[in-house]
């Protein structure tokens, strides 16, 4: 993948290895790969849905559309942005431990 995503002009990341960014006519694109789950955000739609369509050609894959969870960080749309929250993971830790009736 990381040399299909290199060859259609995105960027492997010095710091993170599976983290490619793309910058296209002031739009930017992030892609992020782990094992099996792929994030992808940017600030240009269209660029994204045509960079969708390139990945379901080459890739099999499923488009969930909005995220929801990735690796147990909730993500929500607010107002002012984009909220990202480990409540869930944290309460799911404290039913594992039970300690859900604890202060």
């Amino acid at each position: 993948m990381s040399k299909f995503l290199i060859s259609i002009g995105f960027q492997a990341s010095k710091v993170d290895t599976s983290l490619f960014t793309l910058s296209l006519d002031g739009a930017m694109i992030y892609l992020l790969v782990y094992v099996d789950d792929i994030l992808l955000t940017g600030s240009n739609s269209a660029l994204l849905h045509r960079l969708i369509t390139l990945l379901q050609i080459e890739f099999k894959f499923r488009d969930l559309d909005f995220v929801h969870f990735f690796l147990d960080i909730e993500v929500k749309l607010a107002t002012m942005g984009i909220l990202l929250s480990r409540h869930k993971y944290a309460l799911d830790i404290i039913q594992r431990a039970g300690m859900t009736s604890c202060k």
